[in-house]
């Protein structure tokens, strides 16, 4: 289950997303099939009663079928979160002016323009999930929770601190909310030399500026051997609500 804001922020941001795109339905004529659209975003004029009709096999026809598939699959995915409310939520979601631009660095567009894989540091004990090199088991755990909630990341982006460069495990990024962030997977919290290494490395994103919890998401396991993915999807659920709570407390109508 979706937290309140960011289910409100997913839906709105779903609804603009569909009023931008043609709306319509297949259907036959003179025994081919055929697409009908009602809905233009570009054309007051088209209508249930004023439709227009394409056929799939034209060069335009296929172009606006593959739109009205996007826009079908997205109204879908506003059903479920629909349904989602009314089991959960008392009243009517709120109406979140879309789209939402944040004015800060770690928005969306930073995290569509970080590389990945920039850090030098060669490794003989790089493990492989869904075509990506992860340094510890840890890691590929995380990233298993980030595909299941659909959360976009990268791995080991460059991060600067002004004077010296580190690399963080993920920067991940998530467009209805406008947001990215950081995250550091910190595995072997027993060892003190290394929580002492990374009391230091979290003092630089500190340094920087970026925000605990916001900007930047440390993860601390108990040892090198045990990941608790649900304590890690409960914190990135934790920065999914707090980015949207933002949103919903400045745009809501």
């Amino acid at each position: 289950m979706l937290s309140i804001n960011y289910l409100a922020v997913k839906m709105s941001y779903l609804e603009q997303s569909i009023s931008e795109l043609p709306h319509g339905n297949f259907g036959k004529y003179k025994g081919k099939q055929v697409l009908y659209v009602y809905y233009m975003p570009s054309d007051s004029k088209v209508c249930w009663s004023n439709n227009r009709r394409y056929c799939p096999e034209t060069k335009r026809g296929n172009n606006m079928c593959m739109e009205v598939k996007k826009s079908n699959l997205l109204r879908n995915q506003y059903n479920l979160l629909l349904a989602d409310w009314k089991s959960n939520y008392a009243g009517i979601p709120p109406k979140i002016q879309m789209p939402y631009k944040r004015q800060c660095k770690m928005n969306y567009e930073f995290f569509a323009n970080s590389p990945e894989n920039q850090n030098p540091n060669d490794s003989d004990n790089l493990l492989e999930y869904n075509n990506r090199k992860f340094r510890s088991k840890n890691e590929v755990l995380a990233a298993q929770v980030l595909d299941k909630m659909g959360i976009e990341y990268k791995v080991e982006p460059k991060f600067s601190t002004g004077t010296k460069y580190c690399y963080p495990d993920f920067i991940i990024g998530v467009k209805e909310i406008d947001k990215s962030a950081y995250v550091e997977i910190f595995g072997k919290m027993d060892d003190m030399d290394y929580a002492l290494s990374n009391s230091k490395k979290n003092a630089l994103y500190f340094q920087t500026g970026c925000r605990q919890g916001r900007d930047y998401i440390p993860f601390y396991s108990g040892d090198a051997k045990s990941f608790d993915v649900e304590a890690f999807e409960m914190q990135i659920r934790a920065w999914l609500e707090l980015a949207a709570e933002e949103i919903v407390s400045q745009t809501a109508e």
